[in-house]
């Protein structure tokens, strides 16, 4: 195992604990996080294919490429769809990294510096 025990900082939990998130546990702040980003998108199926991937990163698939993420998160028929929307739309993962940097600079900007 890659770290059994944790000494060099109390504050940060085991991994132990990490694995035991429930799918009820992480689906609100995974909502959350993806809804700061909708302005980024102007389809409704780019947002639908973006969380899909979002989810599929964070999922126990052994492969974390669109096509598996797609037939497990959207169905078969979402699959050329999902691989379109990576390789076709434009604009979107540039207004995704200002909307990050944005947020990024608020959030350091901000009284207690994070």
């Amino acid at each position: 195992m890659l770290a059994n025990k944790n000494a060099y900082n109390t504050e940060i939990p085991e991994i132990e604990t990490l694995q035991k998130i429930s799918y009820d546990e992480i689906t609100k702040p995974l909502q959350d996080y993806v809804s700061r980003y909708r302005s980024c998108f102007i389809r409704s199926q780019q947002i639908k294919y973006f969380e899909a991937i979002e989810k599929g990163l964070l999922s126990n698939l052994d492969r974390k490429s669109i096509e598996p993420i797609a037939l497990s998160f959207l169905g078969e028929k979402e699959v050329r769809g999902a691989q379109q929307f990576f390789t076709r739309s434009k604009g979107w993962d540039e207004a995704l990294r200002n909307c990050y940097k944005e947020q990024l600079a608020n959030q350091l900007t901000g009284t207690d510096g994070f």
